[in-house]
């Protein structure tokens, strides 16, 4: 396992970095260069990510984990291996993204191919971004499992609280289902909990989204994602406004 925190961007970093990845390796990155991962300066990102990014689309979050993880993908493409996204998260000023490496240029091929141009729920067209899934539900349930196991044995207030929160986060991104599309939408007034109960009931995958707030506080959030067609979307939301 080796970890990339250059106290800014990973960018220039990554081939070097990937090029000495053993096969079945776990590298996670943490970039700090939120002013362009999060659309502040889109020329910055467009410079350091080759990425069009638009802070004023809700998703912004998102994409700024997406957009490391496509840079990930890219860079070790060059280096004849693919990776596993296991894990991606981000916080006020950062973005974090945990993979496991796969060597050989089958491998490559298949992760750089989900490296796409998406486009939101409102219509904007961003990336290109990774659209695979950001996590991983069996190594998260694991994460989960050993953030408890620390929380009941730590010996002082600060090392509980910490295993907390770790624990928090984890569970936060493992509700986020995979399978689902790239990409949440508001809940507005509605509340995100019964839109998601009325959409599963109706026969449709939904959840809320990891990626609506800061990670490393209490989880609150206010986007959902789900398969449903954004016209039965609407249809659930306005029902529920009017009960």
């Amino acid at each position: 396992w080796a970890h990339l925190d250059p106290f800014g961007s990973c960018a220039p970093f990554l081939d070097a970095f990937l090029s000495r990845a053993p096969h079945g390796g776990l590298l996670s990155f943490t970039a700090t260069d939120t002013s362009a991962l999060y659309a502040h300066y889109p020329a910055v990102g467009r410079r350091l990510y080759a990425a069009e990014l638009n802070r004023a689309d809700g998703n912004w979050r998102e994409a700024a984990v997406r957009v490391l993880c496509g840079a990930v993908a890219t860079a070790a493409a060059r280096q004849q291996r693919g990776v596993h996204v296991l894990h991606g998260t981000c916080a006020a000023h950062f973005v974090h993204v945990l993979v496991r490496v796969k060597r050989g240029a089958a491998a490559a091929d298949t992760s750089v191919a989900l490296v796409q141009t998406l486009t939101t729920p409102d219509g904007t067209p961003l990336g290109p971004l990774w659209a695979g899934a950001l996590n991983a539900p069996r190594f998260l349930r694991r994460c989960v499992a050993h953030a408890a196991s620390a929380q009941a044995r730590a010996e002082t207030s600060n090392d509980a609280a910490a295993a907390a929160s770790a624990r928090a986060l984890f569970q936060r991104s493992f509700d986020d289902a995979p399978g689902l599309p790239p990409f949440s939408v508001p809940t507005g007034h509605v509340s995100p909990s019964r839109l998601v109960a009325a959409l599963q009931a109706r026969g449709f995958r939904a959840c809320l989204s990891a990626f609506d707030g800061d990670a490393s506080k209490p989880y609150g959030s206010k986007r959902v994602r789900s398969d449903a067609p954004e016209g039965v979307l609407r249809e659930v939301i306005e029902s529920i406004a009017r009960c």
